[in-house]
């Protein structure tokens, strides 16, 4: 797809990518906590079947969409992901705009970098912050329990489904995965002020597409309540 500016290439890159799949991620979460919440009456229902393929099918697709957030560039095929976007800054960087310098600064300053003042005026110290914490953060996040057991998960159950054990892969709850989401939405919200203007949220509070996302299961909630009471 062309873009006419570097600007409108990063909307995209944000857009149509890495802020579809945290929603998508957020949505299934959300849901599989409702479903979890209300194990207890299940068990004893007529239900219960239906709900444990609901989550399987959940599971599936969260692991999809929080795993795509983390793909390494390919050169067979163009991927949308938190490494793509940064080799794109890194690539662009001479060309690239801050636009929102003192915004983009507040949410560095937000994740405990540094003091606002040094970066309001100087937009390659912003770029280059963003370059140095994200990927540094990135590689942490890759090597993490929570990222392999989703890794493990996607390659030999969902994408490519193997007979074989995955049982000796590394644990990681479903809290430790959000961890992952939350990364993923403070480089969303970071980026999106200092290359498109765009505010996304607030770093590690709220991110407003994704608490849309998780409507669906107030009314799944409310599906329970008629079902189970």
């Amino acid at each position: 797809m062309t873009h006419n500016t570097l600007k409108d290439e990063m909307h995209y890159y944000l857009n149509n990518g890495i802020v579809q799949d945290i929603c998508q991620a957020r949505q299934s979460y959300a849901l599989l906590m409702t479903v979890g919440k209300n194990g207890p009456k299940l068990g004893a229902s007529v239900y219960v079947d239906f709900f444990q393929s609901l989550q399987t099918i959940l599971t599936d697709h969260f692991v999809i969409h929080v795993t795509k957030l983390f793909e390494r560039p390919n050169s067979r095929y163009d991927t949308i992901s938190i490494p793509s976007i940064l080799k794109f800054i890194e690539e662009n960087a001479d060309g690239l705009d801050v636009l929102q310098p003192s915004l983009a600064s507040q949410h560095l300053y937000s994740l405990g970098l540094m003091n606002l003042n040094p970066l309001i005026d100087n937009t390659n110290d912003v770029t280059k912050v963003i370059l140095e914490y994200f990927n540094t953060q990135l590689f942490l996040m890759e090597s993490s329990p929570a990222y392999q057991r989703l890794k493990v998960l996607r390659d030999k159950r969902v994408a490519h489904r193997e007979a074989i054990d995955i049982s000796n892969s590394p644990e990681a709850s479903f809290a430790d995965t959000f961890e992952l989401l939350k990364f993923a939405q403070n480089f969303a919200i970071v980026v999106g002020a200092a290359y498109t203007s765009n505010i996304y949220g607030f770093i590690n509070d709220q991110f407003y597409l994704g608490e849309d996302m998780e409507k669906s299961s107030i009314s799944l909630s409310k599906v329970f309540s008629v079902l189970l009471n």
